[in-house]
């Protein structure tokens, strides 16, 4: 917005046009502090949070659906994990308490 005053324009109209650029500041300025205030943020984060979680499970579930065989190996790697890491804390357990009742 460029502004450019002749000398010999009226004051009137020129009190006028700063006026009207204060006003379409203070707008603008409005405008701002609603867009960024901490109400308004947290809303969009949030929005951008809930829309991104939906768009991820709706991925996942048709990748699961389109080819279940990867989700099965998957679920299947995860539990003989588990199950190892439970048999070896076991086995650690054992000898541990037999180590303590040979001291």
């Amino acid at each position: 917005m460029s502004v450019s005053f002749r000398m010999d324009a009226d004051p009137a109209v020129i009190e006028h046009d700063i006026d009207q650029t204060r006003a379409r500041v203070d707008q603008v300025l409005n405008e701002l502090q609603d867009r960024l205030s901490p109400a308004q943020l947290r809303a969009q984060a949030q929005h951008f949070v809930q829309e991104r979680s939906a768009r991820l499970v709706r991925r996942v579930g048709r990748n699961v659906r389109d080819n279940p065989l990867p989700v099965v190996l998957g679920v299947l790697v995860a539990i003989g994990c588990v199950a190892l890491v439970h048999r070896r804390r076991s086995r650690l357990e054992r000898v541990s308490r037999a180590l303590r009742r040979s001291i």
